[in-house]
């Protein structure tokens, strides 16, 4: 595991986290809260504070965040939501990921070179409190095999341009860096990014998770 995480202000509204599920399994979650400062960075605590609670008593991902949802959703302003994706990584390498609106997880294969097509996801969090969520699946890990959470920072990264740095420009380091194993990866995606900004301070928070599987 690996994980690394910058903030546009003194304070910010990613989260990251690693739980441990049932049955020996890891729960992998990133959460963006819209915007940034001190608005979010209190939203995001109140996510983290439910979600940590919720989790000594619920064993389903899904309805994990369905809860997680009707608990937060009256403290989100109209004008705010917050996403998240939460990837539970069994120890046969059986996966999953629940999406509220983020993009979902990027998953390499190291022994193919390409990334799996990943793109359902379900409403953000805070449009309705009665949202219900959906358990996708993932085909199962093998060794070397490496799932990496992010924020939309990271990909809306802009150059001096204004051009945003992308997916596909993502997608290329990580493959790149996949012979490093994880830190390798948070190390190239943080060069990478930066070196597109062209800036030693970036616009939004981004925040990164990268689990590579033994």
């Amino acid at each position: 595991l690996a994980a690394w995480q910058e903030t546009a202000e003194k304070t910010g509204g990613d989260y990251y986290d690693v739980m441990e599920a049932p049955l020996g399994a890891l729960d992998l979650l990133v959460c963006d809260v819209s915007g940034h400062g001190l608005a979010s960075t209190v939203l995001m605590s109140a996510a983290r504070a439910y979600l940590r609670a919720l989790h000594l008593v619920e064993a389903d991902p899904r309805r994990l965040i369905e809860t997680l949802n009707r608990l937060i959703s009256p403290d989100i302003p109209d004008d705010a939501f917050a996403t998240l994706v939460l990837c539970r990584v069994e120890p046969s390498g059986a996966a999953c990921y629940v999406s509220a609106g983020h993009l979902p997880p990027l998953v390499y294969r190291v022994r193919t070179g390409a990334f799996d097509r990943l793109e359902e996801t379900d409403l953000v969090l805070g449009w309705s409190e009665t949202t219900t969520y959906r358990a996708f699946p993932i085909e199962p890990l093998s060794s070397g095999d490496l799932v990496i959470l992010a924020t939309d920072g990271l990909y809306e990264a802009s150059s001096p341009e204004g051009l945003l740095w992308g997916v596909d420009a993502v997608k290329q380091v990580i493959g790149d860096a996949a012979h490093e194993g994880a830190h390798g990866i948070i190390e190239a995606l943080r060069a990478g990014v930066f070196g597109h900004a062209e800036k030693l301070f970036l616009e939004d928070d981004i925040t990164l998770l990268v689990a590579e599987r033994r």
